[in-house]
């Protein structure tokens, strides 16, 4: 019942096609897109959690011991936009970009860091941070030389939840994957 959740029967203007849905698909703002029912033909009001197959078998976090929980409200997450994975890194001073976002939260702030031994360094965030919208970061790298780097990029949202390094052992299930972004460049 939330205003960011909209049926939708258009794409671009155009009739939504049938791979994305059509006739109508519900778009739930904030969700993981598998809680986007596709094919919409009926709309049934119930007081207890939908007991569908994929609600019940494929869309749920699992974990070792059999226990599962459903999918729903996004994680924070982030990811570098510039560089990309193993490009080559000529200047002194490197823009280092991405998108962050939050679902239904808002991006509290986003940090960098170029090695593993390394603190956190503050990003700056390119707009005010919305609900449901990627927010801009952009990090200016001053490279201390010639070499490969690790690059990590991580989120926190307003509710002080932060990208993890690695992800939780007991999970079975390859849902909510929001580990901190990482990726290898050279410079030369």
């Amino acid at each position: 019942m939330s205003d960011s959740t909209v049926l939708a029967y258009e794409m671009n203007g155009s009739p939504l096609p049938p791979d994305h849905g059509f006739p109508l698909r519900a778009i739930v703002g904030g969700w993981y897109g598998m809680d986007s029912v596709k094919w919409l033909t009926r709309i049934v009001l119930t007081d207890q959690p939908f007991q569908g197959y994929f609600q019940q078998k494929h869309y749920v976090a699992i974990q070792k011991d059999g226990t599962a929980r459903p999918i729903t409200q996004m994680l924070v997450s982030s990811k570098f936009v510039r560089p990309s994975q193993d490009e080559e890194i000529h200047e002194k001073t490197y823009r280092l970009e991405g998108v962050a976002w939050a679902g239904e939260r808002n991006v509290a702030k986003v940090e960098v860091r170029t090695n593993d031994s390394e603190a956190w360094q503050t990003a700056t965030v390119s707009a005010t941070p919305y609900p449901y919208v990627w927010t801009s970061w952009h990090y200016d790298w001053h490279v201390p030389g010639p070499g490969k780097y690790a690059l990590e990029v991580r989120a926190t949202d307003e509710a002080g939840s932060t990208q993890p390094e690695v992800r939780d052992s007991r999970r079975q299930d390859a849902y909510e994957l929001n580990t901190s972004h990482r990726i290898n460049v050279m410079v030369r």
